[in-house]
């Protein structure tokens, strides 16, 4: 089994009861060195839809399936702007369950995360690939309603494998965060605060690096996660190592 979690926030639909998200994206590499190519990701949107998989939603991999279900699927093009990457794998979910819509309201959840069936295959190729140095921005406003509305600046670091460097944002209303994962910050006075990274100014570095290709995935199930304090993500889609040159493509 391989579980992948994209950290990207869920995309408001204008409906408290529909979302839409980035299930994956191609070309993309994480901090474990391992991507997807775009044949195969769409390969796998489509086997998903094939063997009727949509009611396979649960939270935090916990098996237990919940009142949501897919109902579109589709492979993003250069014009749609809610996916920075063009032929990311996009999907809307109907949420049924009033308790699940109130979490994504607070931001208790807001990402998702992929179950495959088996052990994908995997092909390594020496890649040329842009990892990110720094990300300069704000977080995101608090959604803590006890607390004054207010954001943190923030410089996140990255070492030479494109992981981030834990680092304290800057003073808001008298206290700061630490920021150990690109996602949020960790909590202090009562709060923390989502890194909506799309919005930070990000300087790259190109290298050389081997990168695994996984070139053939069949998705089980997807889960509603929560990417808030405490908790690590393995994909962000601006963070992550972007490819520039790919030989074998």
């Amino acid at each position: 089994m391989l579980q992948k979690k994209a950290t990207a926030n869920l995309i408001s639909s204008g409906q408290k009861d529909l979302i839409y998200f980035p299930v994956y994206s191609p070309f993309v590499v994480d901090t474990q060195g391992e991507g997807i190519i775009d044949k195969s990701l769409m390969a796998a949107a489509h086997d998903w839809m094939v063997r009727g998989r949509m009611a396979n939603v649960d939270i935090e991999h916990d098996g237990i399936a919940v009142n949501c279900r897919v109902v579109e699927s589709f492979i993003s093009d250069k014009s749609d702007t809610r996916f920075p990457i063009p032929g990311t794998w996009g999907a809307a979910m109907k949420i049924y369950d009033s308790s699940i819509v109130d979490a994504i309201e607070a931001g208790l959840i807001n990402g998702v995360s992929l179950l495959t069936e088996y052990p994908p295959l995997r092909t390594r190729y020496p890649t040329v690939v842009s990892n990110p140095v720094s990300a300069v921005g704000t977080t995101e406003l608090s959604l803590d309603p006890d607390t004054p509305a207010h954001s943190h600046s923030l410089t996140i670091p990255f070492d030479s494998d494109a992981n981030e460097i834990p680092v304290m944002t800057g003073v808001s209303l008298g206290h700061a965060h630490l920021n150990v994962y690109c996602t949020a910050t960790e909590m202090a006075d009562g709060h923390a605060h989502r890194n909506d990274l799309n919005k930070f100014a990000i300087e790259y570095v190109q290298k050389l690096q081997l990168v695994t290709w996984l070139t053939d995935v069949s998705v089980i199930a997807i889960s509603l996660v929560e990417h808030g304090a405490n908790w690590m993500p393995l994909i962000s889609l601006k963070r992550a190592t972007e490819v520039v040159q790919w030989p074998a493509r």
